[in-house]
């Protein structure tokens, strides 16, 4: 068995170690703030400003000038997710290839992706059905530019009396020509052999394909038990997220009910493995230490934080605890899907972020369904009766151990 944890931890530290696993977690987890205040404006364009009473109070005019500013704000949020992932990504990777001009990766990524979309349509690919293409894109173009602007050969001097603003233009000229021209080209090429243009292409054979597939219970199952074994031997899931949010997002969009914000709700009840309910049992326990344990880890269970109850009960490389903590999501993944599928809730429909506290995560990524309120509170007792059978079975197996050392020390 140990044999079997070192290679699986090998293969997840070389995954989550990887560079472009790195750029495009480090580019997702920047963007978070502006998708966290456009998924409020969502929320409150959605419930608040179509209900009678706001435009009885706030007159129809106020209320038509409301909704502009929250459309503008969702423009910088939303709207432009490709881009700015686009952007980050391509300066996280710049950097930690330890390029001495990462800005100029940004900028060409930028006239690259401008290259490879139809013009008059440009502006529509920069949401979620661009993000795909854009990631590519964005690795495609800074590793070229990069290998291209170290070539002596194709840097233009002009000399030290210049600017330096003007030397490192000039400098990489030739490199953002020929960047420009492959995209160009190879644009074209696409359109010429397949009737279809290049970002278009990859959405209808990599990106929908896999959002289709990835969209569904296996997919949930799939990357939430990925997330829970990496935990269970010490290994933070950083990478998963890395991987799986851009399809999840782009789920959203299209309207599936496994998404990112599906995801975030059911999947982090309390964090990865659905420990909220289980930080409310220590909190509870007649034990003193899991009562102690409770304390630390229920107010940041609330925010779905649990490295404390991962850790500090412990569950990593607690076999007692493993089947409930591997378990108890994919149950509640089941229950909130159906239920969502039959309309007994709504589906959510509000991106988040993953720390939206308990309770009203449910209620803002549904954009107001106090239903999935009720839901979350019925999973949790759920998972509370799960966790609390397993808990007595590790304090007893605790006990025992204590017996033991006792009478040997006797």
């Amino acid at each position: 068995m140990n044999n079997i944890l070192s290679k699986f931890e090998k293969v997840a530290f070389k995954i989550s170690s990887n560079i472009y696993v790195i750029s495009l977690r480090n580019a997702f987890m920047s963007i978070i703030p502006f998708l966290v205040v456009a998924g409020f404006g969502t929320f409150f364009g959605a419930i608040l400003l179509p209900a009678p009473w706001v435009h009885n109070l706030l007159g129809e005019g106020f209320v038509t000038q409301l909704s502009d500013i929250i459309g503008r704000i969702n423009n910088g949020g939303f709207k432009i997710m490709s881009l700015t992932v686009m952007c980050l990504l391509s300066y996280n990777l710049a950097s930690l290839k330890k390029f001495e001009k990462p800005i100029f990766c940004v900028l060409i990524t930028i006239v690259a992706l401008f290259i490879s979309v139809p013009s008059d349509t440009v502006t529509s690919y920069f949401s979620n059905k661009g993000l795909l293409v854009s990631i590519i894109v964005s690795i495609i173009a800074t590793n070229l530019f990069i290998k291209l602007s170290k070539n002596e050969k194709i840097k233009i001097k002009v000399g030290k009396n210049v600017p330096s603003a003007v030397a490192d233009s000039f400098d990489l000229l030739f490199s953002m020509a020929i960047i420009m021209l492959v995209f160009a080209l190879g644009s074209w090429i696409i359109k010429f052999l397949t009737g279809y243009e290049f970002i278009d292409l990859i959405y209808a054979v990599l990106q929908k394909p896999l959002v289709g597939l990835s969209a569904t219970l296996g997919g949930a199952f799939l990357t939430i038990i990925t997330k829970c074994c990496l935990f269970f031997v010490g290994i933070h899931p950083s990478f998963v997220n890395a991987i799986a949010t851009p399809l999840f997002t782009a789920a959203l969009d299209e309207g599936y009910i496994v998404n990112q914000t599906f995801m975030d709700v059911w999947g982090c009840m309390g964090g990865c493995g659905g420990t909220f309910a289980l930080a409310i049992a220590l909190f509870l326990s007649k034990r003193d230490d899991f009562k102690t344990m409770g304390k630390l880890s229920l107010p940041l269970a609330f925010f779905n934080i649990n490295e404390p109850i991962i850790y500090g009960l412990p569950i990593a490389f607690n076999f007692t605890m493993l089947i409930p903590y591997l378990i108890i999501t994919p149950i509640n993944f089941v229950i909130a899907f159906f239920a969502a599928q039959l309309n007994l809730v709504s589906k959510m429909s509000v991106l988040i972020t993953w720390s939206t506290p308990a309770f009203f995560n449910s209620f803002i990524g549904s954009a107001g369904d106090f239903r999935n309120v009720i839901l979350y509170a019925i999973l949790v007792v759920i998972d509370f009766i799960i966790w609390s059978f397993f808990l007595k079975r590790y304090a007893k197996s605790l006990d025992s151990k204590e017996t033991e050392i006792i009478g040997s020390e006797n």
